[in-house]
């Protein structure tokens, strides 16, 4: 962060098939209320979660002029990538 390197940090890739991947970048002690941090050995699996419930703790970090109304016209005029599957 702001070209200084973040110790704390440590930075995961993990390759599901030849088409997809996932990163997660964590930090290296855990916080206490983190289950892994009582129990190392807990295992903790992946589950779906709705939309609401992914977004029930976020808040907007740069709010946008007119709730971001302007942005969303600019967007959505912009052509379309056409997928050639």
């Amino acid at each position: 962060m702001d070209n200084k390197l973040q110790r704390q940090w440590v930075f995961e890739e993990s390759f599901v098939n030849g088409n997809h991947a996932a990163a997660v970048c964590k930090e290296k002690v855990l916080p206490r209320w983190c289950v892994f941090s009582k129990d190392p050995n807990a295992k903790i699996f992946f589950s779906k979660v709705s939309f609401d419930t992914l977004l029930k703790h976020a808040t907007v970090l740069t709010p946008l002029q007119d709730n971001a109304l302007d942005a969303y016209k600019e967007f959505i005029a912009k052509p379309r990538r056409v997928s050639w599957s």
